[in-house]
């Protein structure tokens, strides 16, 4: 009777009962008690006589799992409570404290109470696995569920069960976070490999459930293939459980748990060969969904896709008669479906009767979405042209009444915000339909949706302007995610055009006729934009009256030329395709485009547009013809004034050469007006002229003859000083100025008429002068000697002040004593500016005048004979005074 005794046979009693058949009862029928009641006898004697807390807390552990074995939960909570009211470090206890609280959907105990134990005991794979199904339970924790499970595989890599849960805990997430990463493929991938490369143990732990999805998974990524390999290894799972390979299902309801899987792999397939590709094989899935119907003729979900496989193939009868059979389970779906036939052959009367029909049979959770339908298939009516302006303001407030109910019945609908957004632009009120579809484009279900996105486009095109920008941005946005549906491109089209873009509205439609050839709406409004261009082009250029640009007209009237061709061909191409049209095509044409009047007449009219652009290509042609004709006057014109400007150009070279010439004659003279300066310095005027030697520009034979007069001077001596006081007595000097003045007026007139030719010969002077100067330079040293000799005579202002080294101071003084001679002397010391001019009379009189003797006398001074007679040296030196100072009078 010892308590610890007692609970430990009732421990052995409960494993017992294990071992048994379900509920822990006895097969055999002698009367005695199961196990599990044995148990419960011992621990109710146990809790009796013991006394110890620890021992009760035990005693009410096993109690609660007992009672949770046997399903009730209620009972087995409150005996785990108490146990860990007394001992809460039971871990045990904790745990199926958890579990109790899972089966009684107490979610947020249970992961409050899981939380604290991972805490406390680290991320056991139990705990951790518990923990993760709490928290997908809880529906709102997805990411918690995601990060427990990412740590659970990390644990158990080759858990099955593990991995399942962290599939299910992405899919979870991802439907929640639209952003979020997607990786319930490769957790489903994963699976896979560990089914096929991993031992018995795991394939048994493998599931038709875990196939399906794996199969669901690959279909929505584009692997039909490998979604077909999926569901035909679930459905080879399924049929193998059926039959009892590998133990078989263990209860009933695992039974109708394989029978429910298999179904529905097998309409996944059918639905993965009406969906697969370019090329679906309708005919294996109508099979399929044949198949289904036979052996499950309660299943719906293959009636109505029957149904929709007859509307197809335009069978609206039997499609209808499908759908009324599977109206018996499920009702609104069915009425839905009839609805939407309706609708698609343009009998709204039919359609809102059918989904009023299912708005009334809507349960729960069908409330939202059958008036969401009803909604917009009563904004589609107000639409419809054939729909009397009186009845769309009623048709356009049941529409809101619906969409205000769906949006009242589930708070972040973004699907009735939508509506109730078209229907306020619809009536006008921009602003506040803009606001709605800002506000719904950003609910995160709606970030693969391009609805919210066309029609935010379309309040912005309707307000004009540069809101016509956002439009042309929405509806690109649209394009992407929906990029094989027709109207988006026409809306595209539609902003462009508006825009007066008319080249991009073009490209746009021109793109979508190469995906849609045989659209003839399409291929008209391709032939309206190629119209509207080209007159556009020519009505331009007829405003414009160029007067430069002539090549950008020509080119633009080209251009015009060649889009209204094209548009006369479409515009012929579209008339004569719906000329030969049945009633029935056209109908089909008038009821897809939502217009059927304007339509017909748009048609009617291309004959019209054709000769239209006819007449517009001819008005091109003209003002083609006008700007090449502008185009050759222009061209003679420049061709006249190029031969203008080269006749300028060449006069303007010609004046600039004529001021360069006279600038460098200018710089000539100046040059040479500065030589005959520095020449001028070097000359010394005044007294004892005969005793100095005097450094002429001669040429370099003309040294010899002053060496000759070197010698004549020291061989005779010095000049006596009666000579040199004649020839500069006062009377005679003033003779000679009046003969120099009397030259100067005699020659007056040549030197004019020789002006030109004397400035050549002045400019070879001038060289020659300078080449002098360098010859004078260079015989420095033949003539120091000569200067060495002369270093005893004395300039004119030392023999005015100081006594002569030659004994001729006196006669010096004599001579300055004179005035003619100071007045002489004072009048050529500053006027040196006049001794070029007297120097080139003297050159230009001895050529003149000289004659026969004087060229023999020049010939004898420039043979320098040493033995000519006295007479040739008084010659010399009275050739170098009328150098200094001029011929004389006598002369």
């Amino acid at each position: 009777q010892h308590p610890v005794v007692l609970c430990q046979l009732a421990n052995h009693a409960f494993y017992c009962g294990l071992e048994q058949s379900p509920g822990g009862h006895s097969n055999e029928n002698n009367g005695d008690s199961s196990p599990w009641e044995l148990a419960t006898d011992l621990l109710q004697k146990a809790l009796a006589a013991t006394k110890s807390s620890k021992v009760a807390a035990e005693v009410h552990y096993q109690l609660g799992r007992l009672e949770h074995a046997q399903g009730r939960y209620p009972s087995a909570y409150a005996h785990y409570q108490k146990c860990c009211e007394v001992l809460p470090d039971h871990f045990a206890c904790a745990y199926c404290l958890a579990q109790s609280r899972i089966q009684q959907h107490k979610f947020s105990e249970a992961i409050t109470g899981l939380e604290a134990m991972r805490r406390c005991q680290g991320d056991l794979p139990e705990v951790l696995k518990l923990l993760t199904f709490a928290y997908l339970m809880c529906g709102d924790r997805a990411a918690d569920a995601v990060k427990c499970a990412d740590h659970l595989v990390a644990k158990e890599k080759d858990d099955m069960e593990a991995w399942a849960m962290r599939a299910e805990a992405h899919d979870q997430l991802c439907a929640q976070q639209p952003s979020a990463p997607k990786m319930g493929v490769e957790v489903y991938e994963h699976m896979a490999a560990l089914l096929e490369n991993g031992d018995g143990d795991k394939r048994a732990s493998a599931s038709p459930q875990m196939w399906n999805n794996l199969g669901t998974l690959r279909g929505l990524q584009g692997d039909p293939h490998g979604a077909r390999e999926a569901y035909s290894k679930g459905l080879e799972l399924a049929e193998r459980l059926l039959v009892g390979d590998g133990g078989g299902p263990s209860s009933l309801e695992e039974v109708k748990d394989l029978h429910i899987a298999r179904l529905t792999m097998r309409f996944n397939r059918a639905w993965l060969a009406e969906n697969e590709g370019d090329e679906p094989n309708y005919m294996q899935a109508t099979q399929d969904y044949m198949a289904i119907n036979e052996e499950h003729n309660w299943y719906a979900d293959s009636l109505l896709q029957l149904g929709a496989q007859w509307q197809r193939m335009g069978e609206a009868d039997i499609a209808v008669q499908r759908y009324q059979e599977a109206m018996k389970q499920s009702p609104v779906l069915a009425t839905l479906m009839q609805a939407e036939l309706h609708r698609n052959q343009g009998e709204y009367t039919k359609a809102l009767q059918s989904a009023e029909l299912a708005v009334s049979c809507a349960g729960e959770k069908q409330f939202h979405y059958a008036h969401v339908y009803l909604g917009n298939l009563y904004f589609e009516v107000a639409c419809t042209a054939s729909t009397r302006h009186g009845d769309r303001e009623a048709y356009l407030h049941k529409a809101l009444r619906n969409f205000t109910k769906a949006l009242e019945h589930k708070k972040d609908s973004h699907y009735a915000a939508n509506g109730i957004g078209m229907v306020f632009a619809h009536r006008g009120k921009l602003d506040f339909a803009r606001r709605t579809f800002q506000s719904v484009m950003q609910h995160h279900a709606m970030g693969g949706d391009p609805s919210v996105f066309v029609n935010l486009g379309h309040t912005y095109l309707q307000s004009g302007g540069d809101n016509a920008r956002k439009a042309i941005a929405l509806y690109e946005r649209a394009k992407r995610l929906r990029p094989h549906d027709l109207k988006v491109r026409l809306y595209l089209a539609k902003a462009h055009f508006r825009l007066k873009e008319f080249d991009r509205c073009i490209g746009v439609l021109g793109d979508a006729t190469q995906i849609w050839p045989d659209d003839l709406l399409l291929r008209y409004n391709l032939a309206i934009s190629l119209e509207k261009y080209g007159a556009h082009l020519v009505s331009e250029e007829k405003r414009t009256q160029r007067v430069v640009g002539v090549d950008n007209g020509m080119q633009q009237m080209n251009h015009a030329v060649q889009l209204l061709n094209s548009a006369a061909r479409l515009f012929d191409y579209v008339y004569n395709q719906w000329m030969g049209m049945t009633d029935e095509e056209r109908k089909q044409i008038m009821e897809a485009s939502g217009s059927s009047d304007d339509i017909n007449d748009e048609m009617l009219s291309a004959s019209a547009h054709q000769r239209y652009c006819s007449d517009i290509q001819n008005k091109a042609q003209e003002e083609l013809v006008l700007l090449q004709a502008k185009r050759a006057d222009i061209e003679r014109r420049m061709q006249e004034n190029a031969g203008f400007e080269e006749e300028e150009q060449k006069q303007i070279q010609a004046q600039q050469q004529l001021a360069t010439s006279r600038q460098e004659q200018l710089v000539e003279d100046i040059d040479r007006a500065k030589d005959l300066e520095e020449k001028a310095k070097q000359i010394d005027l005044g007294k004892n002229l005969e005793a100095h030697t005097f450094k002429t520009a001669a040429k370099p034979r003309e040294l010899k003859d002053k060496k000759g007069a070197k010698a004549k001077l020291q061989a005779n001596g010095e000049l006596e000083a009666s000579q040199v006081v004649g020839e500069l007595g006062p009377d005679d000097g003033a003779d000679d100025v009046m003969a120099d003045e009397g030259r100067d007026k005699k020659h007056k007139k040549d030197k004019k008429s020789r002006k030109d030719t004397d400035a050549k010969k002045d400019k070879k002077k001038h060289k020659k002068s300078k080449k002098r100067g360098r010859d004078d330079d260079n015989n420095e040293d033949d003539d120091k000697s000569l200067e060495d000799g002369m270093d005893d005579v004395a300039s004119p202002a030392q023999s005015d002040q100081g006594q002569d080294r030659n004994g001729q101071a006196t006669e010096e003084q004599d001579v300055a004593a004179e005035p003619g001679m100071e007045e002489s002397r004072q009048e050529k010391k500053h006027d040196k500016k006049h001794k070029k001019d007297k120097k080139a009379k003297k050159h230009k009189k001895s050529r003149k005048h000289g004659g026969a003797d004087s060229e023999n006398e020049v010939a004898s001074a420039d043979e320098g004979d040493p033995s000519d007679p006295p007479e040739q040296g008084d010659a010399d030196n009275k050739a170098m005074e009328e150098e200094l100072f001029g011929p004389d009078g006598d002369e």
